[in-house]
């Protein structure tokens, strides 16, 4: 039987795990682009392509879904609404068995239902809605281990990989798709089937060739998460941490009633810069799975806001509230909460004065109202008030507070249920609008493998 072929644009977690599963088929030839580089290569202007994607230097965490709490299953993307609740489930379990059999370790599991609804229903006298999810932690340590024993995976399966080789377009020809790249295998590729799956870095990208493809893109949600992150010791978090690794936390406080939520928490872990497209300077954390980097623990507060007609730059929007904070801080402005509250300026005196020691040095001591709008410190003000009540502690003085942190959305691609856009042309992970997050993000790709699968 003549090999077909299947093109992957992308090698982050959906490009990985489609390859994984498409590699199975004998009669398929697999070629797999990506602009970045390995992870050895790769610096800090440009963390978020090459192989293994963003994932390669994230905090590795598999957030998967409780089934003794429903809402658990919306958490990372809308790939369950899509697929049915049991395809789903099958999914993130075999993708969760896939990344243990690659290095990852059994760890973190949330398994005290008990303690976790007393918790939540604790939580919830004080308008605090907690979602609980499953969180398997693989560290910022064991994330590199697993990317790269796919790629020794891959290899052996005789799939192509090609790094620091852009695509520059793909269009249908004769019922085929030509694939253009450029970089280090500049040329043109002909396949049967083509995933496109470019990360949140290659969002406008995708939604170009989706436009010149005539693929439809849904009317983009003009939804921007903006907020800080917050850093305190280790003890303060834990009568939440202890059963919830990554608790989901969301709140809608008084006067706006705008959505604030905790995302991304860090036990034992460290704040740290991230870099948007080599240009934009945000804050992000992360922690290791075989030691402590701190005796603190961080996590995001994030407050959504939803536009409506006729504003549609969500990402410009979230970005020039960035830029505030990078045009004060050099890059990341730090301060304490007491002087927050009292209208002070932080300085490197009263941080030192802290019993909370910063785990991000090269952060500027300053005034985050400066850099955040009167509306999202009021909510996430709020939000610390009402995390005191399960967390004593949390809302002291010395808390502090990096700004900013903020969380770009991608547009979502028209696609059917197997994630089709277009004849024999699949999408998928964050760029495509679909998942967010390493589970969900992984198991598309697996979905779109077993699509494609059918049809060989």
């Amino acid at each position: 039987m003549a090999r077909k072929r299947a093109i992957i644009v992308g090698t982050g977690p959906t490009g990985m795990f489609s390859a994984l599963e498409l590699s199975k088929n004998p009669n398929l030839e697999i070629l797999m682009f990506d602009k970045g580089p390995l992870r050895k290569k790769r610096t800090e202007d440009n963390l978020i392509s090459g192989w293994g994607g963003a994932g390669a230097f994230s905090d590795g965490k598999l957030t998967l879904p409780n089934p003794k709490f429903p809402k658990s299953l919306n958490v990372g993307g809308q790939l369950s609404s899509l697929v049915g609740k049991k395809i789903f489930l099958e999914l993130v379990n075999y993708v969760n068995r896939l990344y243990m059999e690659f290095g990852g370790e059994a760890s973190n599991y949330e398994n005290n239902h008990k303690k976790i609804q007393q918790l939540a229903d604790n939580a919830s006298t004080f308008g605090l809605r907690i979602i609980p999810t499953r969180v398997r932690h693989f560290g910022s340590d064991l994330s590199p281990l697993i990317v790269r024993n796919i790629k020794e995976e891959l290899n052996e399966r005789g799939v192509k990989i090609y790094l620091e080789t852009p695509v520059k377009s793909i269009r249908r020809r004769n019922g085929k798709y030509l694939v253009r790249t450029a970089g280090k295998n500049a040329g043109e590729f002909k396949s049967s089937f083509v995933i496109v799956a470019p990360g949140r870095e290659g969002a406008d990208w995708l939604a170009r060739q989706a436009e010149l493809l005539g693929i439809e893109i849904q009317p983009r949600e003009a939804d921007v998460d903006v907020g800080v992150r917050v850093e305190v010791p280790h003890h303060i978090f834990s009568p939440v941490t202890d059963y919830l690794y990554d608790p989901k936390i969301e709140f809608f406080p008084k006067p706006f009633e705008d959505k604030i939520r905790s995302f991304c928490c860090c036990p034992y872990g460290e704040v740290l810069v991230e870099k948007y497209r080599g240009l934009l300077v945000t804050v992000n954390g992360h922690s290791l799975y075989e030691k402590k980097l701190s005796e603190n623990t961080n996590f995001a507060l994030l407050v959504s806001s939803h536009f409506t007609e006729p504003f549609k730059e969500p990402l410009r929007y979230a970005g020039r509230i960035s830029e505030l904070a990078n045009m004060l801080g050099g890059k990341i402005l730090l301060q304490r909460l007491g002087n927050l509250r009292d209208g002070r300026r932080s300085d490197p005196k009263k941080i030192a004065q802290g019993l909370v020691e910063p785990t991000l040095k090269e952060a500027t001591p300053g005034d985050l109202s400066y850099a955040l709008p009167f509306r999202h410190l009021t909510s996430i003000l709020k939000m610390l008030e009402a995390l005191d009540k399960i967390a004593p502690g949390i809302n002291g003085d010395d808390t502090l507070l990096y700004g900013n942190e903020v969380k770009f959305y991608s547009s979502r691609i028209r696609t059917s249920k197997e994630l089709e856009a277009a004849e024999n042309l699949f999408v998928g992970g964050d760029g495509a609008g679909i998942t967010r997050g390493l589970l969900q993000s992984s198991a598309s790709g697996v979905w779109i493998a077993r699509a494609i699968a059918k049809r060989i």
